[in-house]
């Protein structure tokens, strides 16, 4: 455990969560990227939610890929 204290911002929090389809699908570019990015350096429940759309994400594009489906 360290001594370092995140404080949780929750109007940030907010911001950052529904900017996560668009840092998985590769659209988001400047200020959001990086407000996104140093949002999930903290944020666990971003993180897995990012697990989660990648994983939807991967399966769309392989179900594109897929006749017929």
């Amino acid at each position: 455990m360290s001594d370092r204290v995140i404080r949780f911002d929750a109007a940030a929090h907010k911001v950052a969560h529904v900017l996560l389809p668009w840092l998985v699908n590769g659209t988001l570019k400047g200020d959001e990227l990086a407000l996104v990015q140093r949002h999930l350096e903290g944020c666990l429940d971003c993180q897995h939610e990012v697990e989660w759309l990648r994983e939807l994400h991967a399966a769309c594009i392989a179900g594109e890929a897929m006749p017929g489906a």
